[in-house]
């Protein structure tokens, strides 16, 4: 095991269990959206069934901004807890039950809801966990297990249903919400951390209060822009690409399954790469750097004349969107206060679903006018488009502060981003009355992150070619 990775798997027992938990409860995930994209395909109409689902996987996602809140407000174990519970019981139910496919819209629905309440919780809960120096490299190995679920969840979900069937995959969906349940009993309380004023108010009141804030930090506001301009381009290659393998690259249906590998691998790379450079890797730089991965990657398949060469170019995407997915996280959890973190998440992270609407609803139509080539030259032309747009935006109010006042006078954000935000983030040593989260960093924790330059700014699953977590 390289010594960085053996250096990260050394955290506290509270990270571990974090990891753990979010590791198996992505694993179930992978192989029952298999199983459900195959009942849906199993109805009478089985193109509009497929379509509804992905529509009941997309739209509850758009309530993150309300999720954050209640994340801001909740006992962060306990909201994880909850929905990890509420999960398993609801995919328990699909599976024993048989359902009017109405409804299991309904209860798909509904599992993605706690899904969406479960995410700014989680990523929320990581500073508390784990010291700022340490955010890249905690962020980076939650990344890597994900994105092996991801890549080998579909491999395993075709042999448990050529064994079994339906069924059993989703009961062992189920089984790993119980087991993920289990695991994130053991971290530490994880109360909110000290409530602003504003937060006393409505709940109107305080979406007003995070989307003024979230329009006002820059690096918040470069990391939301960047995750809804990326995503609108970048996904286009989820609608062109099996068109691109079966009528500009005449690869067929297994040269689909080659690319989608291809950029299975480039994601799973990614993190291995962050682990070793976390150090020394300026996030901000790591940003622009994976979009504009991403971006040539995307153009250059486009252009590809043969399916090797595409290949080469979707495990370049790949990298890209996973450097992209580790720097939007770490930027987001050292330049936000813990007291808002939940709600920040929340926003920055129902954006690109919005644009994956919108890019869903016009790709086809301009796959239909143009061809699959064309539409990967536009994606690819677009993300690198939206990369230079990101680092304008990062670029701009740092130059600017410079020029304003001299480094370190009050209210600098550039001092702010370069510790700890808050006075928050703790060891993950805390005991179960919220220590964790109400200390600040030891001397033995490391210091504050200093390799990110200031005023910098996801999926998968995060903008981001794949769904997101």
């Amino acid at each position: 095991m390289p010594r960085k990775l053996a250096d990260t798997v050394r955290y506290g027992g509270p990270y571990r269990a974090l990891w753990s938990a979010r590791t198996i409860s992505f694993s179930g995930d992978t192989i029952a959206q298999v199983a459900l994209v195959l009942v849906a395909a199993a109805q009478p109409h089985a193109a509009i069934a497929v379509g509804l689902l992905l529509v009941a996987q997309t739209v509850p996602r758009l309530l993150g901004p309300v999720a954050g809140i209640v994340a801001d407000r909740a006992s962060q174990r306990g909201l994880m807890l909850g929905c990890e519970l509420g999960q398993a019981a609801l995919v328990a139910a699909l599976a024993l039950l048989a359902w009017p496919f109405a409804v299991v819209l309904v209860l798909v629905a509904a599992m993605t809801l706690l899904a969406t309440l479960f995410l700014p919780a989680s990523q929320g809960a990581l500073p508390a966990l784990v010291a700022p120096a340490r955010l890249g490299d905690a962020n980076a190995l939650l990344r890597l297990g994900f994105n092996v679920s991801q890549a080998l969840g579909p491999a395993l979900a075709a042999l448990l249903l050529a064994l079994s069937g339906v069924r059993l995959v989703l009961l062992l969906d189920a089984l790993s919400f119980v087991v993920s349940a289990v695991l994130l009993s053991r971290l530490p309380a994880l109360r909110p951390a000290a409530r602003e004023s504003a937060d006393h108010a409505g709940l109107v009141a305080v979406a007003r209060h995070g989307l003024t804030y979230l329009a006002r930090q820059p690096t918040v506001r470069a990391v939301t822009i960047g995750l809804f301009l990326v995503t609108l381009f970048v996904a286009l290659d989820n609608v062109g690409l099996v068109f691109l393998a079966r009528q500009s690259l005449h690869a067929g249906n297994a040269g689909y399954g080659l690319l989608l590998a291809g950029y299975g691998v480039g994601m799973v790379l990614a993190p291995l790469a962050v682990l070793r450079l976390a150090q020394r890797l300026d996030m901000a730089t790591g940003l622009i750097v994976g979009i504009t991965v991403m971006g040539l990657g995307t153009l250059l398949c486009g252009l590809a004349p043969a399916l090797a060469v595409a290949l080469l170019c979707q495990g370049v995407v790949g990298i890209g969107n996973g450097f992209q997915n580790v720097a939007n996280d770490t930027l987001l959890q050292r330049s936000v206060p813990r007291a808002q973190l939940g709600r920040v998440f929340g926003v920055a992270y129902s954006v690109p679903y919005a644009a994956l609407l919108i890019t869903y609803a016009a790709g086809g139509l301009l796959l239909q006018l143009t061809s699959p080539r064309t539409v990967f030259v536009i994606a690819g032309a677009g993300t690198l488009a939206s990369g230079m747009v990101v680092w304008l935006l990062l670029a701009l109010p740092r130059h600017a502060n410079q020029h304003a006042r001299p480094r370190g006078m009050a209210g600098d954000p550039a001092t702010l981003l370069d510790g700890d935000v808050g006075g928050d983030v703790g060891d993950g040593s805390g005991d179960e009355h919220g220590g964790a989260e109400q200390r600040a960093p030891s001397a033995t924790s490391g210091p504050p992150a200093s390799s990110e330059s200031p005023t910098h700014a996801p999926a998968p699953p995060s903008g981001v070619k794949q769904a997101l977590e």
